[in-house]
């Protein structure tokens, strides 16, 4: 399609998995004549990937999985044993856990999304991956926006381009929405948690999750 026969817009749909040649034959006003061709290739979407240590790692995703069923995103690793979230809203944790087997996940924690952060414990070090929404009949999926409460809430970190677990985010823009003071992420290697300060110079990692202190209720839009 175009709009002025100068600058033309080809975006195909659907197409399978393999290498694919466009041949263009063009012709301008004065019939001057040209024709070219581009080659490339369609691959498989590649899953999103948190570095998970042995222990409880506090983690988040930056989209929602494609398939959000707890079981079919953690499912396919077995050293993970448990995995919890909190409900900002009510104040309550939802669990689920699994045995040493393997086996699904069982308890009030049936899905993962983007909209909360997770503790995830991990028996062995692994890289989790998790393929993560693009789009929906093409159209491009809204980040959610987070709502926080008065004191503490558990929140992840979202990015619109899912970049990866290497990409941060000032603290002071992410949460610029909301009334906050103290947040603080974990290190699972050392088992502690790292301050982060309202007018701080700290940064947020994607893939990672935080705890916020938050002054009053507010929304935080990434």
């Amino acid at each position: 399609s175009s709009r002025d026969d100068i600058l033309f817009l080809w975006r195909p749909m659907d197409l399978e998995e393999g290498t694919y040649t466009l041949d263009v034959t063009a012709e301008d006003a004065v019939g001057n004549e040209g024709e070219f061709s581009i080659e490339f290739d369609v691959v498989a979407r590649e899953p999103y990937e948190i570095p998970l240590d042995a222990g409880a790692n506090l983690v988040s995703f930056p989209a929602d999985p494609t398939d959000s069923s707890i079981d079919d995103v953690l499912g396919g690793e077995d050293a993970i044993t448990l995995v919890m979230t909190y409900d900002n809203a009510a104040g309550l944790w939802h669990v689920a856990s699994r045995g040493d087997d393997g086996g699904s996940f069982t308890g009030n924690l049936t899905s993962i999304d983007s909209r909360h952060a997770y503790w995830i414990v991990s028996s062995e070090t692994l890289d989790l991956e998790v393929l993560l929404d693009a789009s929906v009949g093409g159209v491009p999926t809204l980040p959610p926006a987070i709502e926080v409460y008065e004191g503490w809430n558990l929140v992840p970190v979202v990015d619109v381009d899912q970049g990866d677990v290497s990409t941060t985010i000032d603290a002071d823009i992410y949460l610029a929405n909301i009334d906050w003071d103290i947040a603080y992420g974990f290190d699972t290697i050392n088992g502690t948690f790292d301050k982060i300060q309202d007018g701080g110079s700290d940064d947020l990692n994607n893939g990672s999750g935080y705890f916020v202190y938050a002054n009053d209720e507010g929304v935080i839009i990434p």
